[in-house]
């Protein structure tokens, strides 16, 4: 559960991340400073790929954690299979 909060937090804060970068990138275009612009997206472009791979970790993170449960689940399966066999 706490990996699934987490990776919403994340993505929310990564859509933040973009919708701030587009309005700000649109400020600095009718403000005509261009230079600004590239320096910005730069720079969050770094802001960018830490989130990415962030995300990847915890979705692999999540993933694995799934796995899991669902192996334990089976196990369980086939344990109250064989008691109702009795």
């Amino acid at each position: 559960m706490t990996d699934w909060v987490t990776q919403v937090g994340v993505g929310g804060i990564f859509l933040l991340l973009v919708f701030d970068r587009a309005v700000n990138a649109f400020k600095m275009l009718r403000n005509g400073n261009a230079g600004g612009i590239e320096h910005d997206i730069t720079k969050q472009s770094t802001s960018i790929d830490y989130l990415s791979r962030t995300m990847e970790n915890a979705f692999g993170r999540l993933e694995s954690a799934i796995s899991h449960q669902t192996a334990v689940l089976q196990e369980l399966r086939a344990e109250i299979h064989q008691l109702t066999k009795r």
